[in-house]
């Protein structure tokens, strides 16, 4: 699914990775407002969030400003999202998520909504196991902000290098070259978060 072809109506949830990500990249108040769909977190976003806090990272009180000022919305699981929930987080280890992305998907499964997600193992679990999902990633977002020209290719620029230096965001490899010719290769070779190859080009 490409998210110009989703309705404006339908939430997309975001994965713990991805609230980080976009707030890494300097100005999360302008990139959510930027985009129609609703944006949403389930509430284990925030349990997750505050481990980082009780570290010194910020990005569980900047999120909770952008709940408090409704750019930001907080959703809970039924009691359907429960039980998809539990069959998440239990049972081999190569098909268990954290409690976060167990969450969104759960939340995404039993409601319709588009999850963004940006991990391969849990891409995977939703090809394998949920493939109506079709889930979007963080890049997916940026790039929509381009093609539609939301923000400056400066701005884009420099809010993709932050996601990918401070947040440490996952690329993809579908997207790796878009984000590569937009940020640039010197500043790519400082993402370690890019694939070796990807940076050295």
């Amino acid at each position: 699914m490409h998210l110009l072809s989703l309705n404006d109506e339908i939430p997309l949830i975001a994965d713990t990775s991805v609230i980080i990500n976009l707030l890494a990249s300097g100005d999360a108040e302008q990139i959510f407002s930027g985009i129609k769909n609703p944006i949403c977190i389930v509430e284990q976003i925030i349990d997750e969030l505050e481990v980082g806090s009780d570290n010194g990272h910020l990005d569980q009180s900047i999120l909770n400003t952008l709940i408090d000022n409704g750019t930001v919305q907080m959703v809970s699981l039924n009691d359907d999202g429960w039980d998809v929930f539990g069959e998440l987080v239990c049972g081999p280890t190569p098909n268990t998520l954290d409690d976060g992305e167990a969450a969104t998907l759960a939340y995404c499964v039993t409601n319709g909504s588009v999850p963004i997600i940006d991990e391969k193992k849990a891409n995977r679990i939703c090809q394998d196991q949920y493939p109506s999902l079709q889930p979007i990633s963080s890049v997916a977002l940026f790039k929509l902000f381009k093609k539609h020209q939301i923000v400056s290719d400066d701005f884009l620029s420099t809010a993709i290098y932050k996601s990918l230096i401070i947040g440490k965001m996952r690329v993809l490899n579908s997207h790796l070259d878009w984000v590569v010719n937009l940020i640039g290769s010197e500043r790519a070779y400082e993402c370690i978060s890019l694939p070796y190859a990807a940076r050295k080009s």
